[in-house]
């Protein structure tokens, strides 16, 4: 049964993840235009090449950069909950640190 701390935790995990994953992915596809732009230019690729491929790529980028990003998130999340002593707050009322860090063990 998921209760209203466990929910509330993986909200900020799951907005804060989201967020990166949208940063990574941007600029992986940067860098990844940056370093390719030789070929694409020689190619005289159009806009819309540019498009498509960086859009069936996603999937790749996304495999490729989770495992970093959900630790980022993880941390983030954590620093987060932490600054604001909402950790401090759980752990007075009773909570343990084992239960606090459920939400982030299942996911």
């Amino acid at each position: 049964m998921m209760r209203k701390l466990d929910r509330y935790i993986l909200k900020k995990f799951f907005i804060t993840l989201l967020f990166a994953m949208v940063a990574m992915i941007m600029i992986y596809v940067i860098i990844d235009l940056f370093d390719h732009l030789n070929k694409f230019l020689d190619a005289k690729m159009p806009l819309m090449g540019f498009i498509i491929y960086y859009t069936l790529k996603i999937p790749e980028i996304i495999s490729q950069i989770f495992p970093i990003v959900s630790f980022m998130s993880l941390l983030f999340t954590l620093g987060n909950l932490s600054k604001y002593q909402e950790i401090v707050a759980m752990m007075t009322s009773g909570i343990s640190l084992t239960r606090i860090a459920i939400p982030f063990i299942i996911t």
